[in-house]
């Protein structure tokens, strides 16, 4: 197996200039081609770490009405404290499911950019899960101090590229992890996602493409939540091809490899 590339100064200069755009922090690697001799096959893959920033309101329900705009994410971390006023919040419920559409009114959308190809995805959100938290304190751990321990969390996530709904997660169990002030943070990788992105014909485009991401709760009363974003406290956002052996230890992982069992 070819562990890694090696190039000449000038191929370095010219890999380093064709992914500039899409490397972000430079971050780039084999996603596929490494077990092969033949570079032919090779397709590399660069990271890139985003943020979520709030939209023309705080409030992301407003969305889609004449008083706000859907949050976006960019390279750019949050700088602002809640103390200085920054932030901004997602409310978010199951209600879609009693529904045939995803309404932005109780759907957490966030919008952006991302150029290059896509093979892993790390999502990393803090919210406020009051139902969630004490379901955990009386079911879990009654005798215990409310919101000491992990707690599963089910969410469904949508993550639609140029249009395609490229990946469709529904019920999946997470833990919620102890976010500081108060916030709890929850965290999913998704991995092997090239197969699924060159099926939609989106694989070697030179534009930018659009990303949307939908993620909410499931369950009517337990996991309604606050997803909030865009302050030191609260930095949530993504990792676009997050190597494999960066993934946090402990955040679950999705493969989005098809498993057949007959």
């Amino acid at each position: 197996m070819r562990r890694a590339l090696h190039l000449s100064t000038a191929a370095l200069i010219a890999a380093t200039s064709l992914f500039s755009v899409a490397a972000g922090d430079g971050d780039c690697h084999l996603a596929r081609g490494a077990e092969t001799a033949d570079t032919a096959d090779d397709l590399t893959v660069c990271r890139e770490d985003v943020w979520f920033h709030e939209g023309d309101s705080k409030a992301g329900n407003l969305a889609d009405t004449d008083y706000g705009s859907l949050p976006t994410f960019d390279t750019n971390a949050p700088e602002d404290s809640v103390a200085a006023g920054a932030g901004g919040g997602y409310a978010g419920s199951s209600l879609y499911q009693l529904t045939e559409e995803e309404p932005r009114a109780y759907t957490p959308t966030f919008v952006g950019e991302f150029t290059g190809d896509l093979d892993t995805l790390l999502i990393d959100m803090y919210l406020f899960a009051p139902a969630s938290t004490l379901g955990q304190y009386m079911n879990e751990d009654p005798t215990g101090t409310l919101g000491t321990e992990n707690f599963p969390w089910s969410v469904d996530l949508n993550l639609i590229v140029d249009g395609e709904p490229l990946i469709s997660i529904g019920g999946q169990q997470l833990e919620l992890e102890d976010g500081g002030n108060a916030v709890k943070r929850t965290r999913i990788a998704i991995v092997d996602i090239l197969d699924a992105f060159e099926e939609a014909g989106l694989v070697g485009k030179s534009d930018a493409h659009s990303i949307q991401l939908e993620i909410t709760g499931t369950g009517l009363a337990s996991n309604a939540a606050i997803w909030v974003y865009d302050t030191t406290e609260a930095p949530s956002g993504m990792v676009f091809n997050i190597a494999p052996e960066d993934i946090p230890e402990g955040v679950f992982v999705h493969d989005m490899t098809p498993e057949w069992d007959f």
